[in-house]
């Protein structure tokens, strides 16, 4: 179950590297009412700005008449974020293990990994354009 009906607020802005920081800036806001530890909030506001960071590179290919949503919501339970992108999509079971020997050094690569490490359950959707992360409060919801 998704908590996007109604989010506490979305950020649909071009794919550029300036929405990125104006995301991100948001985003550390908003974690900070939301989550009452500064690790959780750490962790959201990181995994938040790498799938921002993916779809813009990846997804919308910087184009900048392509826009990202970033939408952010909580119940009492989790925190969710979701990100889209206007690109082709991708299947995330082919994309390689970050941790594999030759991506290791590589300056790049790691956003999804960084992204399942960070967050406590995520879920692809809309034929890979849509990531959602969901980050548990308490013991509640835990549902996925």
């Amino acid at each position: 179950m998704s908590i996007f009906s109604e989010p506490d607020q979305r950020l649909k802005r071009p794919s550029t590297f300036a929405s990125l920081e104006e995301i991100v800036e948001a985003t550390e806001r908003y974690a900070a009412r939301v989550f009452e530890d500064e690790e959780t909030a750490h962790r959201f506001t990181l995994a938040v700005s790498e799938a921002v960071t993916n779809a813009i590179e990846h997804g919308n290919a910087r184009d900048a008449s392509k826009q990202v949503v970033a939408e952010l919501g909580a119940s009492a339970g989790r925190v969710e974020a979701r990100v889209t992108d206007q690109g082709e999509g991708f299947d995330p079971s082919l994309v390689r293990n970050a941790l594999d020997d030759a991506p290791l050094l590589r300056t790049h690569g790691r956003g999804l990994h960084i992204i399942h490490e960070a967050a406590d359950a995520v879920h692809y959707g809309a034929g890979g354009q849509r990531v959602r992360m969901v980050f548990w409060r308490g013991d509640d919801g835990r549902e996925t």
